[in-house]
């Protein structure tokens, strides 16, 4: 990869990153408002996460004449021919499976509060959080098994910049000792640019 590229490659990461910060702002602000409000907290972003469900279904049949949720297609329809309608309808099938997750997420956690006699939209707010954070862990598996190259780029990047959001520079003093000496934000770009390679070892490794 060449110098171009890198730097085009560690902006994609830095970008996902700002983009993990942002996202974990809004899950403490939703389990802040749980605690406070909590039926106004249940009816936050349920309605949002079902309703982005329905639309990748729907685009999915509209489209390539596949339905996401009985895998399987319409009848007489011919298969998608080029690599970039390949790329979309994985794309959105794993977009959909992302949402179809949390929202199972959601019910289970209400669903095991009810049954522990607590307060059913914590439990549903509180096992959706956990489960957003782990949302993540499918782009680490199409960075490696995917098989179609600008989807494994798109899926490393935003995994490797996931990952780089959830290191704290401030408080971990040995991983900003190893780094160049500088600042925060020079540290972190330094970071930014050595994560990839050591992530994706760690990938090819099977997470060994």
């Amino acid at each position: 990869m060449d110098s171009e590229q890198t730097d085009w490659f560690t902006l994609t990461i830095l970008a996902y990153a700002d983009d993990e910060r942002k996202r974990e702002k809004g899950r403490r602000a939703l389990l802040d408002l749980v605690t406070r409000h909590p039926g106004l907290a249940a009816r936050t972003p349920f309605g949002a996460v079902a309703e982005s469900a329905r639309e990748h279904r729907r685009y999915l049949w509209s489209r390539f004449g596949y339905d996401v949720k009985r895998n399987r297609w319409r009848r007489g329809r011919p298969l998608p021919e080029s690599e970039r309608d390949w790329c979309l309808l994985w794309h959105s099938r794993q977009m959909w499976n992302k949402q179809i997750a949390l929202i199972g997420a959601w019910i289970l956690g209400g669903s095991e509060a009810l049954s522990n006699g607590t307060d059913p939209a914590t439990g549903a707010v509180r096992r959706f959080v956990h489960a957003d954070r782990m949302l993540v862990w499918p782009d680490g598996c199409d960075s490696v098994l995917c098989p179609w190259p600008l989807l494994q780029r798109e899926a490393f990047a935003r995994f490797t910049g996931t990952l780089l959001a959830r290191i704290n520079l401030k408080r971990n003093l040995r991983l900003r000792s190893v780094l160049a000496p500088g600042s925060l934000r020079d540290q972190r770009l330094e970071l930014a640019q050595r994560l990839p390679a050591v992530v994706w070892r760690a990938l090819k490794d099977g997470g060994r």
